[in-house]
């Protein structure tokens, strides 16, 4: 990340936009910086950045941050202790010892880290408690193509993790549970963790119909009909449709 003085530059501010000679970009590491405060970049031209940046004018940065990642380490625990890289079972626990849970270790597509830490909390204590029969070993179908493997899909992540612990509810017994409103809420909403405290090792019957009903029933109002129409439904038909091609192929073997 560049703070530089390159001006002039366009910026958008509260009642238009303004001249300035300030600005932020993002840029591959430097390869040199001259005295002068001049950065050379090192060649990468499959980054847009970079390829933006070296057309334009000498890059003088008044700041750097070197945004250089870092590494996972659990050097603390013993070392008879599986490594956070051997947790493959749901990207929380190494089959070989699942007494030790790496909550928290994930990158979610959307979507809160609390949430999905909580919903990793929920399924750990299920398997603790016995809720689980076995560690589950189906197809890792939430996973991102992500280089170090660690990114998920945060619906499919949760709703699997509740599928896993018996917390996903099934929308016939959401509607003769709990009527209409909350099944409507379920089918329109996110995946709050309240949907998967209605069911299962975690059910609060009573609380979670109240919030259910209450403040997550308001946040589908609040989108309108065309809004719950254009975002909810009409997703709904295509990865329906998607969804149902996909599973017919594979029932003929030809996927």
């Amino acid at each position: 990340m560049l703070l530089s003085k390159n001006g002039p530059y366009k910026r958008r501010v509260s009642g238009g936009i303004k001249n300035t000679d300030r600005w932020i970009n993002t840029c591959t590491m430097p390869s040199y910086i001259f005295p002068t405060g001049l950065i050379h970049f090192t060649p990468d031209l499959s980054r847009k950045d970079y390829e933006r940046i070296v057309k334009g004018p000498p890059v003088y940065a008044t700041t750097i941050i070197f945004c250089t990642g870092y590494r996972t380490r659990s050097s603390f625990l013993p070392s008879s202790c599986p490594d956070v890289s051997k947790a493959v079972c749901r990207h929380l626990v190494a089959p070989e010892d699942p007494t030790i849970a790496y909550l928290g270790f994930l990158r979610s597509w959307v979507g809160s880290s609390g949430p999905l830490g909580e919903m990793q909390a929920m399924w750990w204590l299920a398997h603790l408690q016995g809720d689980m029969s076995h560690l589950p070993t189906s197809p890792e179908h939430y996973t991102l193509l992500t280089k170090d493997g660690r990114g998920v899909d945060f619906g499919l992540y949760m709703a699997q993790l509740a599928q896993d612990i018996g917390a996903k509810p099934s929308l016939l017994a959401l509607l003769w549970i709990y009527g209409p409103k909350v099944l409507l809420s379920y089918c329109f909403g996110s995946s709050f963790v309240s949907f998967y405290r209605l069911v299962g090792p975690f059910k609060e019957p009573n609380a979670m119909k109240a919030i259910v009903e209450g403040e997550l029933t308001q946040t589908i109002k609040r989108k309108g009909l065309v809004g719950n129409f254009l975002f909810g439904l009409i997703p709904m038909m295509i990865f329906g449709v998607l969804n149902g091609v996909a599973w017919l192929l594979e029932w003929l073997r030809l996927l």
